[in-house]
């Protein structure tokens, strides 16, 4: 908006922002949520380092009845990818949303990396 405008909508008594678009935060910013996480059971280890790290308040990740983790909110998770972090096998997958590169921990690392409680 020029100057002139300004003095123009002052001198009328005009809201400078009565004519401006509202938006809700919710639609200038959208959140993206993966397409789906995934757990390859067939290289888990059930440390459970996923279920005890996850930063979402009571976290995104539950114990099924067969024993392995899975993501049982979805729509909570935030994306910090944390569990990536500290799962010793690499076995989380978040589909859609970018690919981790870690560093593979040898062998002793990794077995006291699935001692954290």
């Amino acid at each position: 908006m020029t100057a002139e405008q300004v003095k123009a909508q002052e001198a009328g008594g005009e809201d400078p922002l009565a004519r401006v678009e509202k938006s809700t935060e919710a639609e200038q910013y959208p959140v993206k949520h993966p397409v789906d996480i995934i757990i390859d059971k067939r290289i888990c280890m059930q440390c459970y380092n996923c279920v005890r790290a996850c930063t979402v308040f009571d976290s995104v990740y539950e114990i099924g009845e067969d024993g392995y983790p899975y993501a049982a909110r979805k729509e909570d998770c935030i994306m910090c990818l944390i569990c990536h972090t500290v799962c010793p096998p690499r076995a989380i997958t978040h589909v859609g949303v970018r690919r981790t590169t870690m560093v593979i921990l040898d062998r002793d690392i990794a077995e006291r990396m699935t001692r954290i409680r």
